[in-house]
């Protein structure tokens, strides 16, 4: 009988325990990430504060830990990304499809980041890469039409250049890994939790044998 009340206590207390120990105890994941700083304040940043791509935890670290100040970028999708790139590589290409998100991000970003507005539809905004005649080390695609701009990105790829890909598990950009392995890339997949969401995510980075990223 006693045994049966402390299963009971435990199971009514259990729900009340697990949200301390996540939202109050300094080691807690959603603490050290700033998961919770930023659902309060309803951006994603970590727990200073500073700016972080909506993407999952564990790509953004690897992000960190490979990113240097010799990579030029582009990417499909301004935003927060921008701010966090543009810290750690020597320049940004960020293309936006949003008029209203593209003048608030033009008035936050350094020096070293051109953003730029496109609207979607026209082709200008998949083919935005091509008419710029550069190579980069890193190419996000993070907007809209993914498995077209993967497409269009690949003969503007550095020659130890990659390409990220986020939320690629979803079932419409599927059709980027058939066109990636078709072209001789591995892959790599990043799965985890991401700012202001309690679900799974995944990001995947395509790769080849000599890459910048140390794969």
């Amino acid at each position: 009988m006693l045994d049966l009340f402390r299963t009971l206590i435990r199971s009514l207390f259990l729900p009340l325990i697990i949200l301390i120990r996540f939202t109050f105890n300094r080691n807690s994941i959603l603490k050290k990430t700033g998961w919770i700083r930023g659902y309060v304040q309803r951006k994603p940043i970590d727990a200073e504060g500073n700016a972080l791509p909506w993407m999952n935890y564990a790509i953004i670290d690897f992000l960190k830990k490979r990113l240097n100040a010799d990579m030029r970028l582009f990417e499909w999708g301004s935003g927060y990304s921008t701010l966090f790139f543009a810290s750690r590589v020597k320049s940004v290409v960020s293309l936006e499809y949003n008029e209203h998100w593209f003048n608030l991000i033009k008035e936050q970003v350094p020096g070293n980041v051109e953003v730029i507005y496109r609207k979607l539809g026209s082709g200008d905004y998949v083919n935005e890469i091509a008419s710029r005649h550069e190579q980069y080390h890193l190419i996000v695609i993070d907007g809209r039409e993914r498995v077209k701009c993967f497409a269009a990105c690949l003969a503007h790829l550095h020659g130890d250049g990659v390409i990220l890909l986020d939320d690629s598990d979803r079932s419409d950009y599927q059709e980027a890994f058939q066109v990636a392995h078709a072209q001789g890339f591995r892959h790599i997949d990043f799965i985890g939790l991401k700012p202001r969401s309690h679900k799974q995510h995944q990001s995947t980075v395509f790769y080849k044998t000599s890459n910048c990223m140390g794969l």
